[in-house]
């Protein structure tokens, strides 16, 4: 298998065209639930956490504030770029 990440191409293509209607589509992530994440993981300055599929970075935005490391990995080019 090949280190590099492979994704359907009809995936992709899908993604890359509509990369602004996801975001304005996707809904946001209620308060409590980031607060309970952040807490059940125990980020804080010091602790890294990968985010595994970041998309747009809704989420990466939200757990900015916990200080830690976010590390956002997303195989679609269009939304890492958004």
């Amino acid at each position: 298998m090949s280190p590099k990440l492979r994704i359907h191409p009809s995936a992709a293509l899908g993604f890359e065209r509509g990369v602004a209607d996801y975001e304005l589509g996707r809904p946001g992530f209620p308060a409590e639930a980031v607060r309970s994440v952040v807490e059940r993981l125990g980020l804080a300055r010091g602790r890294t956490c990968l985010e595994l599929g970041s998309g747009t970075g809704k989420l990466t935005e939200l757990l900015v504030p916990s200080a830690a490391r976010i590390i956002g990995v997303e195989p679609v080019p269009a939304m890492a770029r958004r």
